[in-house]
């Protein structure tokens, strides 16, 4: 896994689609320091 500071559109959301399935809560899992659109 690369340590980019702004992941892309793509990663970032098979990371939430994981989350998802391991059942964490996504409004935790936002990024401080990068603002939802």
């Amino acid at each position: 896994m690369s340590r980019t500071p702004q992941p892309s559109p793509q990663v970032r959301d098979a990371l939430m689609n994981r989350a998802r399935d391991l059942g964490y809560d996504l409004t935790l899992l936002r990024p401080t320091q990068q603002p939802q659109p």
